[in-house]
């Protein structure tokens, strides 16, 4: 059975069981991913799946009223964290710092405080604006298009403007759109390059993507790894230029939840090998400097990265890549540095987490990274990694916004204990200190 052969109330019926904010297993992204690598899916296969999830789900005996459960386990982590190594961190040169952040998705209440802001979008990560001003290069991914007048299942219709009519603008339901001002607060911000390559691009349909692709590039705000529908051949490298340096950038996802007739969006696995040639091709342009691969990949609501991930994420950088800044597990996922076969010190962070979502049963929904990596370089040298280093962040509720954890009120003691188990210690920064990546050179 393929995708596109489904009904769409049966695919929203598996989203409905699923309960999409419980942490629960995400049968339709099994769907997605299955269609994606050519398996054959079984009805049997699927009414298992879906009797268990509706068992869970089933009505209160005594209310009548169907329970959303929250699913509070919290998954495993690695026994220690990894420690990074940069034999070149202390050599002299000329510098930049480049920021990542993990999956902006700001579900129904974030979105309504958000619409209700001056300041807008922003106001959900405010406090951590001065970063991202103050860092050379900084990069976010974000989740869902910013479609106007475009509802639900592509349908075209007045805009209603920016506020949550779930309609044209929801945050739930795994049918995501933002008003237009999202890229405008994004690039206010200080953000320098966004990803669009994730699950949630078709969320308006084909047409909800190409109008993102248009209020991007109106505002001057380079999008990576989609194109419009029109356009021909893969999503392009975008290149990002500060101080001298000139950055590529390729993002990818490893499924879509919904059909890419168009071939929009570049794909992880499918597209693996055009990504390794197009990563082998940028390093024969001596006027580029690093290259940055941006993956939306790996299994939902789990610290500890796939065998497909880690197998993945090296064969980018033994082809040339200068790091890897993931997303798409809604949780913190290990950070590590890997020494290529060619001898260059690299930078993987397989999930950075949620940087703005409206998920919290899990502590690990909560905990995420902003994430600085390190470029050097001389005349007549390509630049290298000269390190990496990390500020821990916890998504506040309430008042929602994301702060640096330190800052943060009420924070469970296992915040900092996943934190520490993932995310090398030694790297970690303060919140005030001023920003470093080759921590321990002078």
């Amino acid at each position: 059975v393929r995708r596109a052969s489904l009904p769409e109330h049966f695919i929203s019926s598996l989203r409905c069981v699923n309960g999409m904010d419980s942490g629960g297993i995400d049968f339709v992204d099994i769907l997605d991913t299955m269609m994606m690598n050519k398996t054959a899916l079984t009805l049997s296969f699927l009414s298992i799946a879906l009797a268990g999830a509706a068992a869970s789900a089933a009505p209160s005996a005594t209310s009548g009223v169907p329970l959303r459960k929250c699913n509070t386990v919290e998954p495993p982590v690695p026994a220690s964290a990894p420690t990074l190594s940069f034999a070149r961190a202390c050599e002299p040169g000329e510098s930049i710092v480049i920021s990542a952040i993990g999956d902006i998705l700001p579900h129904s209440t974030l979105a309504k405080q958000a619409y209700g802001s001056k300041i807008g979008f922003e106001s959900l990560w405010a406090r951590l604006t001065p970063y991202f001003q103050q860092v050379d290069i900084a990069y976010a991914n974000l989740e869902g298009p910013t479609a106007a007048g475009v509802a639900q299942g592509g349908r075209i219709k007045a805009d209603p403007g920016p506020v949550l009519d779930q309609d044209v603008y929801t945050g739930t339901d795994m049918r995501f759109n933002y008003h237009p001002r999202m890229a405008s607060d994004l690039k206010r911000s200080g953000f320098d390059i966004i990803s669009m390559a994730n699950n949630h691009a078709f969320d308006r349909k084909r047409v909800g993507l190409d109008l993102t692709v248009d209020v991007f590039r109106e505002i001057g705000l380079p999008l990576v790894g989609a194109k419009k529908s029109t356009e021909r051949g893969i999503p392009e490298t975008v290149i990002t230029e500060a101080k001298g340096f000139r950055v590529a950038w390729i993002a990818c996802s490893e499924a879509l939840n919904g059909a890419d007739s168009g071939g929009q969006i570049l794909l992880c696995g499918v597209d693996q090998n055009a990504i390794v040639a197009e990563i082998q091709r940028l390093t024969q342009d001596r006027t580029l400097d690093a290259i940055f691969v941006a993956p939306h990949w790996g299994d939902e609501y789990n610290h500890i990265a796939a065998k497909r991930q880690k197998v993945l994420a090296r064969k980018f950088l033994d082809a040339g890549a200068s790091a890897i800044v993931g997303s798409h597990p809604h949780m913190l996922q290990e950070l590590e540095s890997y020494k290529t076969q060619d001898g260059r010190d690299t930078v993987i962070a397989y999930s950075l987490g949620n940087f703005v979502s409206g998920q919290s049963c899990k502590v690990g929904q909560r905990l995420n990274a902003l994430l600085f990596i390190g470029l050097t370089k001389r005349p007549g040298e390509r630049a290298w990694v000269n390190g990496a280093s990390y500020l821990p962040l916890w998504m506040n509720r309430g008042n929602y916004n994301n702060d640096i954890l330190s800052r943060s009120a009420g924070v469970p003691p296992k915040a900092m204990e996943v934190m520490s188990k993932l995310f090398d210690p030694s790297r970690e920064l303060r919140a005030g200190q001023p920003i470093k990546t080759n921590l321990g050179c002078h």
